[in-house]
């Protein structure tokens, strides 16, 4: 009995302050129930739609599943939904201009792999995630992580996930806020092996002439089919070279790949090229001969005056006479020191350094004889462009002073201080010779003064 009056009194005394909390020891006194939690939520019944409640009393509150969202019955009636969470929206998704990062292969885990497909007009607010499996190519997932849309114009972005069980090309229907689109991605075969040195070679590649129609073709063991993207080599060892192949599919099982050779190669005496190539998983390297052209010469003794700037035949070819850093054609007769020499088309003005270069259609081994007179302290530098190095004279003729320098292998000097210690102006002739060169400069450039005054009276090329 004692037990039993102690728990009326409990209820009694319960149901006489009417206040009750929960996660609270002190709920306010002028409700009925407070939730005092501050890591939970209230959660209310959540009904199919208002028809469930069969007999509705004023102040009810449910979460209609049907329009997901709250209502209230008062006054008799259900309310329209209250607290409605905004639906994102946009106008347009355009697969087409979508872009894929990475690459996939057959057999070989997706990394770095995603898609970005851009929208118009979004409005702002939150967008669910979802996930996209591939069709066509199986193995594969792209995935979208919830977020936000731009106000305006804007991207999603998808992470492709997975291994993808067969090359070709893997399909990913996407339906995003109610507009759908169609992504695709290639996935790459493989090969086995990759066999440059049983290459056949197709053309002839010759130094400093273009190439056409050069190619290589590699036969490769153990394709699994699916395409390969194209590839672009550019050639090691003789350079200005590059081994195309243009993107397509591998065979199931052994193949050919054509790799098609354009470009000039360099330098013109010829030599190898190298080209290393990787595709299928499989890298080798293979190479070309590039032949030196023929030489230019092809009788001793042959030769050229220069009389001008532009080609002049010679041997099976030309050799041409260009300006350099305000070079000018000036025929006239001059007399240096008493001696009248021919005259000389090459001139360059006191505030130009007058340069001339040489160059041949092939491949020229003779000499060069040059005639020329520089004013105060200039000296003639004749370089063979193609070795990168000064040419040696083979002879040089004080026709009027001291011009020569003590030590002829890089530049004849044609003004240097004579016995009393002037320096004034050189005169005279000089041969140098040049051995396999397709390009000469002959550079006027100041020693002891600074006058840039050079002619040059004549230029006499002659076939070994």
């Amino acid at each position: 009995m004692k037990k039993i009056f102690i728990l009326i009194t409990l209820i009694v005394t319960y149901l006489t302050h009417a206040q009750v909390g929960m996660g609270t020891n002190t709920p306010n006194a002028d409700s009925d129930l407070e939730l005092g939690s501050n890591n939970k939520a209230l959660l209310v019944n959540r009904v199919a739609n208002t028809a469930s409640v069969v007999n509705p009393t004023d102040g009810m509150i449910i979460y209609d599943i049907s329009t997901n969202c709250f209502k209230g019955y008062a006054n008799g009636l259900w309310t329209d939904c209250f607290a409605i969470v905004p639906n994102p929206t946009i106008q347009s998704f355009n697969c087409v201009s979508g872009i894929t990062t990475g690459t996939l292969t057959i057999n070989q885990v997706a990394t770095g792999v995603s898609i970005s497909v851009p929208y118009t007009n979004g409005n702002g607010f939150t967008y669910p995630g979802m996930t996209v499996s591939s069709t066509g190519v199986l193995g594969l997932t792209a995935t979208l992580t919830t977020g936000a849309l731009v106000d305006g114009n804007g991207v999603i972005n998808f992470t492709v996930t997975g291994t993808p069980t067969t090359a070709g090309t893997a399909t990913f229907t996407i339906n995003f806020l109610g507009n759908t689109c169609v992504i695709t991605i290639p996935v790459y075969g493989t090969i086995a092996s990759l066999n440059c040195a049983g290459a056949t070679h197709s053309g002839t590649l010759v130094g400093g002439q273009a190439a056409s129609g050069v190619s290589t073709t590699i036969p490769y063991t153990g394709g699994t089919g699916g395409p390969y993207s194209g590839v672009s080599v550019a050639s090691t060892g003789v350079t200005g070279l590059t081994a195309t192949l243009t993107a397509g599919n591998f065979n199931v099982g052994a193949g050919t790949l054509i790799f098609n050779i354009t470009g000039t190669p360099s330098p013109i005496t010829g030599g190898t090229a190298s080209f290393t190539v990787t595709i299928g998983g499989q890298t080798c390297t293979f190479t070309r001969t590039v032949n030196a052209p023929p030489p230019l010469c092809n009788v001793s003794g042959q030769s050229v005056n220069l009389t001008g700037f532009g080609a002049f035949p010679l041997g099976i070819g030309t050799v041409t006479a260009t300006a350099v850093n305000g070079t000018y054609l000036f025929p006239f007769t001059q007399t240096a020191c008493s001696v009248s020499v021919a005259t000389g088309p090459f001139y360059s003005t006191p505030t130009s350094d007058g340069d001339l270069r040489l160059t041949f259609s092939n491949p020229f081994t003779g000499r060069i004889v040059i005639v020329a007179n520089a004013m105060g302290g200039e000296q003639l530098c004749v370089t063979n462009e193609t070795t990168g190095l000064p040419a040696p004279p083979a002879s040089l003729t004080n026709v009027c002073r001291t011009y020569i320098s003590g030590n002829c292998v890089q530049c004849t000097y044609l003004a240097v201080p004579d016995a009393t210690g002037n320096t004034g102006s050189g005169h005279g002739t000089m041969s140098f010779n040049i051995t396999n060169s397709v390009s000469v400069l002959l550079d006027f450039s100041p020693f002891s003064g600074s006058s840039q005054n050079g002619t040059i009276y004549s230029v006499q090329v002659i076939c070994n």
